[in-house]
Parts: structure tokens; C-alpha cells; sequence
């Protein structure tokens, strides 16, 4: 599986107003076959991903916490819902960051970051390459390079 991600010059989660900002990722496997596309979705609260087949047509959406937190005040999970956009579709699935632990958020041991994910039971392999995508996605654009320690503050909230 391979996940390609192109560079935009907007960046943050409220830059997803018109397309040309909105952050988006495409799955391709096996290696050159489009298995599923996510893009961010304009949202004045929360984040939110639209995820799509291999022919852009919308099968997943995936809603997250009106406030994503930071460093120490992050000690609780962090839910992200994926629903279905099919009526008859059983079952909804989630992305959940974790807590890892003070020492691991803070920053002296690790940048890595633990996440959980339940699948919906209707979805096929694309499917959940999809949701894999992003959970990738969203780690990158909500959690990537945000340390608390040191010279590097961050914001501790990004409500959005």
C-alpha cells in the first residue's frame, strides 16, 4: 500500500474552504491502483474527511471532536466517528489517538503516536485502506510536529 499526499500552501484544519486548501491523500494499492481518495471536508467546528472510492464518489465520512487537544491536557482518547454514506450500511467505525503516556506525548522519548481504529463491518480491503489513509492524515495534520517541551511550544488546543 502506498499513500501520496501532495504538498498544498494553505496549512492548518480550518484551510479547507475551497479545494485548492483542503488537505487530501490518495491510497493507491496494490501499488498503482487507486484504491480510495481522502480529502478534507470544509467544516466550522470540528474536522471532517470525506472518503472516497477510486472513482471519487463519496462512501465514507469521518467526523472529529469539536477540540483536539495537545501535550498534557490530551490525556484523554480522542475520537474521530466514520460513518457510512449508504443508508442500509451496518454499524459505524472509529479512529481513536490515544494517550501514550506523559513522557512519549511530552517529548523527550518519542513523536510516534498510538492510534486505534474500528473498522465498520460492511467495508472491503479499499475500504479499509481508506480509513487507514486517514487516520494518516489526520495524525499528520493535527498531531505531526506539535511539542509541548522546550523551545518549541504549540498550541495546547486547536479548537476549530
Amino acid at each position: 500500500m502506498r499513500i501520496r499526499r501532495h504538498v498544498k500552501a494553505c496549512q492548518g484544519v480550518c484551510c479547507a474552504c475551497s479545494d485548492c486548501c483542503a488537505h487530501e491523500v490518495m491510497i493507491l494499492a496494490p501499488v498503482d491502483e487507486v484504491a480510495a481518495h481522502v480529502q478534507q471536508q470544509h467544516a466550522c467546528c470540528k474536522p471532517s474527511y470525506s472518503i472516497m472510492d477510486a472513482f471519487e464518489r463519496e462512501t465514507l465520512r469521518v467526523d472529529g471532536p469539536c477540540c483536539v487537544f495537545y501535550g498534557i491536557w490530551a490525556c484523554c482518547k480522542q475520537k474521530f466517528k466514520v460513518k457510512s454514506r449508504t443508508v442500509n450500511a451496518p454499524g459505524e467505525g472509529k479512529i481513536t489517538k490515544v494517550w501514550s503516556g506523559i513522557l512519549k506525548e511530552m517529548c523527550c522519548c518519542s513523536d510516534a503516536k498510538n492510534f486505534e481504529i474500528d473498522f465498520p463491518n460492511h467495508l472491503d480491503a479499499k475500504g479499509k485502506a481508506g480509513v487507514l489513509g486517514t487516520a494518516i492524515l489526520v495524525d499528520f495534520m493535527l498531531w505531526y510536529n506539535r511539542r509541548v517541551c522546550g523551545c518549541a511550544f504549540a498550541s495546547l488546543a486547536a479548537c476549530v
